[in-house]
């Protein structure tokens, strides 16, 4: 007979000799198993099920409150989770367990204000991981933004920083604590036959951080069919205290032969989720000509150390409508600033650096493109990034034209 047909011989024997508590215990810690087993295998509603069982069974358990916590938590059901978690802190709060559960899922979640809050909590009632709470005080900081606060944190704390997710955390702070950026970028632009001649691009830009702004002040230059054209143009971003965020531009053509004479963006950005974010926007892109109005719309993920967004443009102009849809992707490293990236895009919508010029460029039919890129630190306060393209463009239906594109950014904080 094999040693689980004789447990279980064992267990019957002493139910039918009167010792039910045995039997009541042993039946209900099958059942967690079982739940825990579903679980493991992301069969979330049946483990949630059968973890509900054992609670009607057994209203002590804590374990299970924290286990339902975490199901839901994978789920991104964050509010049934913070039930459950609130349960345990009222009814045990210096549970060690109920601080690993709680402090995930307020990461997962993306509230990191009450993750500052919640590791205090977690302190005052002796939780002795003390990586842990390291760990999500730098993701907490980072996240909203206060590299400051989580520089000065570690700091205090350099035993973590043997840690390389502390250290990558701490670097890419201390790199963001330098609030004011200098960045200098150039494109050339070569076609087959070099027809037309190669064009160039280029801009140089300061930024800097001013509370919850931060501002660029940027200076465009273009090249192109023997024509020059300046367009100084400023950014802005605000951060609200809710971690969504707002995309605010101006540019003024000062030649108005290539850049628009006049070009305003908004856009709205919205984290929400397990590592997700949404925006909605427009740009107006007014020309000597012509007035372009362009909607767009975007959704992001991360997914381990990789991100994927994909965003449309649709433009509305008198010469006729237009969409572009842009593909990205990008391979984060252990420091987050080095990334291969991955670009696809098609269309000609004229909102980005590739088609800002006018006249011809307006007219194509259709256009693809593709773009890698590679960014890396060559200091902690000093990075670079390469990039080469390309891109198949019909300009008219019985003429088409290839490029390749090749482009540098250099960045400087200080």
């Amino acid at each position: 007979m094999s040693p689980l047909k004789v447990f279980r011989h064992i267990i019957l024997i002493l139910c039918l000799a009167g010792l039910q508590p045995v039997c009541a215990q042993f039946d209900i810690d099958s059942l967690f198993n079982e739940a825990i087993k579903h679980a493991g295998l992301k069969e979330y509603n049946r483990a949630i099920k059968e973890a509900n069982q054992v609670l009607k069974l057994d209203s002590s358990r804590n374990d299970v409150r924290l286990f339902l916590a975490n199901v839901h938590g994978w789920k991104q059901e964050f509010e049934e989770a913070n039930n459950y978690i609130n349960d345990v802190y009222e009814n045990e709060p210096g549970n060690s367990q109920l601080y690993d559960s709680w402090l995930n899922i307020l990461h997962w979640s993306g509230d990191y204000k009450t993750l500052l809050n919640t590791l205090q909590i977690a302190a005052d009632n002796g939780y002795p991981n003390a990586y842990n709470m390291a760990l999500k005080t730098a993701l907490a900081h980072e996240a909203l933004g206060q590299y400051g606060a989580g520089v000065r944190y570690l700091n205090q704390h350099p035993e973590f920083l043997d840690s390389s997710a502390v250290r990558n955390l701490y670097d890419m702070m201390r790199a963001k604590d330098r609030s004011k950026v200098l960045s200098v970028y150039y494109r050339q632009d070569l076609f087959e036959g070099n027809t037309p001649k190669p064009q160039h691009l280029a801009y140089i830009d300061y930024g800097f951080r001013q509370k919850r702004n931060n501002w660029i002040f940027r200076l465009n230059y273009s090249n192109r069919y023997d024509k020059e054209d300046l367009q100084p143009e400023v950014d802005l971003y605000h951060f609200f205290n809710n971690g969504h965020y707002l995309y605010a531009n101006y540019g003024l053509g000062i030649r108005k032969t290539l850049f628009p004479n006049h070009r305003l963006g908004l856009e709205y950005f919205l984290p929400f989720g397990k590592g997700w974010e949404m925006s909605m926007g427009g740009r107006y892109l007014y020309f000597t000509h012509e007035d372009v109005i362009v909607l767009t719309a975007s959704l992001s993920k991360y997914i381990s150390n990789w991100w994927f967004n994909i965003q449309p443009y649709y433009a509305v102009k008198e010469s006729g409508n237009s969409i572009t849809t842009l593909f990205r992707s990008r391979l984060y490293g252990e420091n987050p600033i080095n990334f291969w990236g991955l670009e696809i895009a098609y269309g000609n919508t004229p909102d980005d650096r590739f088609s800002y010029s006018q006249g011809i460029e307006t007219d194509w039919l259709n256009s693809y493109r593709i773009k890698v890129e590679r960014n890396f630190a060559l200091y902690p306060t000093t990075e670079l990034r390469f990039g080469v393209g390309y891109a198949y463009e019909e300009i008219h239906r019985n003429y088409s034209r290839t490029r390749i594109m090749f482009e540098l950014l250099l960045k400087q904080r200080f």
